[in-house]
């Protein structure tokens, strides 16, 4: 019998882009006016399941695609500093310590993160078991 650590990926529906908006008084010149842009992207991590031998770090690559071409990386600057985050459930996460940039919740559930279209590390895990990383809405920063 095969003995590791076993995870997989739950990706949370995205979020449609909310765009509040003020118009000027019947009267008034507008102070400002521009272009807005709305991009349809979506977030793709991979692998989906993976094993990993226990004490081993390991990382899911995160990616921006056109939803209509699931293989067409987004590569916009508007997304340069767009955040993805994982939150990583399993046993014994109480006592493992914090990555970089991770915070960790009342239940021992560990938040990471990376840029989108970067690994997305996951730290060594000390206890043999399933683990799930759960994606969250990305945030630009």
């Amino acid at each position: 019998m095969k003995s590791g650590i076993t995870m997989r990926v739950l990706i949370a529906a995205m979020a449609p882009l909310a765009v509040g908006y003020a118009t000027a008084a019947v009267g008034e010149t507008p102070l400002a006016s521009g272009q807005l842009s709305i991009l349809g992207v979506e977030l793709v991590v991979s692998p989906a399941n993976q094993t990993v031998p226990k004490n081993q770090a390991t990382g899911l690559k995160t990616a921006l695609v056109d939803p209509a071409n699931p293989t067409a990386s987004v590569a916009d600057p508007s997304l340069v500093n767009l955040v993805v985050k994982g939150e990583l459930s399993g046993p014994s996460l109480d006592t493992l310590p914090l990555p970089a940039g991770a915070t960790r919740d009342e239940w021992g559930i560990i938040t990471l993160s990376a840029l989108a279209g970067q690994i997305l590390p996951i730290p060594a895990l000390l206890a043999v078991g399933n683990y799930v990383v759960e994606m969250r809405n990305p945030q630009g920063t």
